[in-house]
């Protein structure tokens, strides 16, 4: 694990990990954290959401945090 990404491990463990009560079905996730690639699935262990939602912006690739079909990676150009 690289220290830069320890900020992102933190955020991406409390999210799945996190108690949600079911209030929302979408969760949308936005990093410009280029070195994507060991970063851990964005997967809510304690939600039932219908998508999850990766946005990378600065051309951050975040295809590898998430899970199709239910996931989906965006970036922007």
């Amino acid at each position: 694990m690289m220290g830069s990404n320890i900020p992102i491990f933190r955020a991406i463990h409390e999210l799945n990990v996190f108690r949600w009560r079911n209030r929302a079905n979408c969760l949308v996730f936005i990093s410009a954290q280029r070195d994507s690639w060991s970063l851990p699935l964005l997967d809510p262990q304690h939600a039932n959401f219908q998508r999850i939602v990766a946005v990378g912006y600065s051309k951050a690739d975040l295809s590898k945090m998430v899970k199709p079909p239910r996931g989906l990676a965006l970036e922007d150009h």
